[in-house]
This record gives structure tokens, sequence and C-alpha cells, in this order.
């Protein structure tokens, strides 16, 4: 009786090297465009974020005769901070949590902010918004750390002065005129100028959202009226 050889329908090891290699080689491909896209949806929402941040400062400086909220009411280590007093015009929606040292609106904090511990929001406020303009030609002799100090006409430049930006703190400030650092694992100790790969997103007093480098927002912070 005649025998029939069978046919293997399995893979050869080369085949399944070359199968191996090709899925390798579509990972390198589409690993890279999804955590781009990944990163370039949170810095929109980053960005829509500070839009809503702007619009609840708008509103409490509206009924407060124009002034701006207070970084920090009562002084740089004590006091409420400028994201629990902005909080109630956030939206009934806003969830709370303690940092111990008052109430910050978490969810509309940076999508992009991953701190061990959540209890800031990513953003920090800069405490000197109105630097080098007419009122205060000496540039940082100035600190927003009380109610009814600062008012919007007070800032010549607010298309270009940085209010809110990317921060590791509720605070976003210079030290010595340059980015305060830290030994932590952000880097800085205030602010946050590289969150977004090469660019962080500022708030600017005129309510819009600009994406700087860090040497473009070092340049706003040390001086907004610098063209």
């Amino acid at each position: 009786m005649k025998k029939h050889k069978s046919n293997s329908s399995g893979f050869t090891l080369i085949e399944m090297l070359v199968v191996i290699a090709v899925i390798a080689l579509l990972a390198a491909i589409i690993v890279p465009s999804v955590n781009r896209s990944l990163a370039s949806a949170k810095r929109s929402q980053c960005t829509s974020n500070l839009r809503q941040v702007g619009l609840a400062i708008t509103g409490y400086a509206m009924d407060n005769r124009t002034y701006l909220p207070p970084v920090r009411d009562g002084g740089w280590s004590a006091g409420v901070h400028w994201m629990e007093i902005i909080s109630p015009y956030l939206g009934p929606e806003v969830g709370h949590i303690s940092d111990g040292q008052g109430v910050v609106a978490i969810s509309r904090a940076c999508p992009a902010w991953r701190e061990p511990n959540p209890t800031k929001p990513g953003y920090g406020m800069n405490p000197f918004p109105a630097a080098f303009s007419a009122r205060f030609p000496n540039g940082n002799g100035q600190a927003n750390f009380s109610r009814n100090f600062l008012q919007i006409t007070d800032i010549d430049t607010p298309s270009r002065a940085i209010l809110v930006g990317d921060s590791v703190d509720w605070h976003l400030a210079l030290m010595s005129n340059n980015w305060w650092p830290a030994n932590n694992q952000w880097g800085y100790l205030s602010a946050h100028p590289d969150r977004h790969g090469r660019v962080a997103n500022y708030l600017m007093v005129d309510g819009s959202v600009t994406p700087l480098t860090k040497a473009d927002a070092l340049t706003r912070l040390r001086n907004p009226n610098n063209s």
C-alpha cells in the first residue's frame, strides 16, 4: 500500500524569527507614535484646564474690584493658597483634597502631573506678574501674598505676563533670577518648565494659554515687559 506524506502546517524556526522581527519592527514604529499622541492629548487637556483656571481667576477679579487672588493669603509659609481661593469659581463638580495646608481643586489638575501622593494640582501661581511694571519698576520687589494687593490694571503687558503655569508646587517662582532647583525626581522646587517635553503650559494674565520653552518662560518670568 502506498504511503502518503503528511504536510506540516507549523512554522519553521526561520519563519518564526521573521514574524518576531516584523512584530518588533511594528512595535518600534507604533509605540513612539502612540506615546506622542498621548503626550499631545495630555498637553491639550492641560491647556483646557488652565483656561478654566483663567476664567475662575477672572470671576474672582470681577467680584473683587479687579484684584487678583493672592498667591498665598497670609504669606509664603502660611495661609490659604490661590487654588483654594478660586475653587468656588471652578464649578460644583470640582473635587477637592486636603494637602495639610489648605484645599486644592484636583479635578483641574494637569494630566501629565505625576506626584506619588497627589496633593497639589500641578499648577503654580507667579507671585510677581507685575514685575518691572509702572507700579513696580524695580522688578520683583512686590510679592502678591495678601488680598486686595495686586490689580489686573497693575500689569502692563497682560498678554506676556505669566500668571499660572506647570509647577511641582503651589507657586511659580525663581531663585536668584533663575529656575529654583531641587534634589527630587522633577528637578525643580518651583515650576516644571519641561513637563510637556520641551515646553510647559502657561496661563497669561489676559486669559490666553501659551506653551513656552524653558528659556522663553524664564525670560517672561524675569521681566514680562521684555519684547
